[in-house]
């Protein structure tokens, strides 16, 4: 197929700066929140501050996605914008698996092996349900905008 410029496809930039900026901004927040939550106690296994910042991004992170995906009102641009500040950035920015890994690593080569098996059962566990909670609370809050505007959100969202 000769190149004259017709081609149907065109090359879009894969980075853009505004999106750039808002996962930055939104990555140091989530970074902050994660590390004034590590100053948690510790007991035994279970590290509170990594539990806490797991099951706070899970709710967070899944209530956006299941809001934004019926929050209809919303411009694309805006909703693109809160998906990745807050989503990619602050919910990203907070969740940390590699600490976790790291933590379990730790509490298994110390010999505590039923201690880390129970955090980690927990934390996955309580990581569902927090996400499901969060989902859940996030089409609440979808229902109750469009029930106070007049319409009724169920299932009428501007994605598939």
């Amino acid at each position: 197929m000769p190149n004259d410029g017709s081609s149907r496809f065109r090359f879009r930039h894969l980075i853009r700066g505004d999106l750039l900026l808002v996962v930055f901004a939104g990555g140091a927040a989530g970074t902050a929140l994660r590390y004034v939550l590590s100053l948690s106690p510790v007991y035994g296994a279970f590290h509170i501050g990594t539990l806490a910042a797991n099951l706070l991004a899970a709710f967070c992170y899944a209530g956006l996605s299941s809001y934004l995906s019926h929050a209809f009102w919303l411009s694309p641009t805006v909703s693109e914008r809160a998906s990745r500040g807050l989503g990619m950035g602050v919910c990203g920015g907070l969740s940390t698996m590699s600490t976790l890994a790291l933590e379990e690593f730790t509490a298994f080569s110390g010999g505590n092996v039923v201690g880390a098996v129970a955090y980690m059962v927990g934390t996955f566990g309580c990581g569902l349900a927090a996400a499901l909670a969060g989902s859940a609370v996030g089409l609440l809050l979808v229902r109750r905008r469009s029930i106070g505007r007049g319409r009724d959100a169920g299932g009428e969202g501007r994605r598939a």
